[in-house]
């Protein structure tokens, strides 16, 4: 090999030396700078994305911190007993005429059962019960009773 450089001429030595130098800088680029310059793009690509991303988190955080607020104050401020605020809820709504069974299972759990009831009008007073008092559905039980829209139900509502 050194023989072979030594048989070039002052000019090819040249050529040959600036072209090593060029293929090394080229290859130092194309291995190196290249791929860092791309990532460093495509993570200023994906920040706006993620900022986006970070606020939606942290409003649905502060959500659920009110709602959990919610909830406590809800199941803090129950003075009265369960079955006596679900008996209140059921005279102030259509449904009372449907309820055939309202019995306290125990402090915290009441069973209802409602016969031949609308199902929407059941389920926006459960959403609005639950909205209202804190009060949710553990189990229910919905069967069709016939006619569109017209079922039975046994809820069990717990505090």
């Amino acid at each position: 090999m050194k023989a072979r450089w030594e048989a070039l001429t002052e000019k090819e030595k040249i050529i040959v030396a600036a072209s090593s130098i060029g293929a090394g800088i080229l290859l130092c680029y194309a291995l190196i700078f290249a791929p860092l310059n791309h990532a460093v793009s495509d993570l200023r690509e994906k920040i706006p994305q993620d900022q986006k991303t970070f606020a939606f988190m942290q409003s649905s955080a502060d959500h659920i911190e009110s709602l959990k607020k919610l909830s406590e104050q809800h199941h803090g401020a129950a003075t009265a007993s369960l079955l006596g605020t679900v008996q209140k809820q059921l005279k102030n709504s259509l449904l009372e005429k449907q309820v055939t069974e309202l019995q306290q299972v125990d402090s915290n759990t009441v069973h209802l059962t409602l016969q031949k009831t609308n199902f929407d009008e059941l389920i926006i007073w459960l959403t609005t019960f639950w909205q209202e008092k804190g009060i949710i559905v553990s189990q229910i039980s919905v069967t069709p009773n016939g006619a569109p829209g017209v079922v039975t139900a046994d809820v069990m509502l717990s505090q």
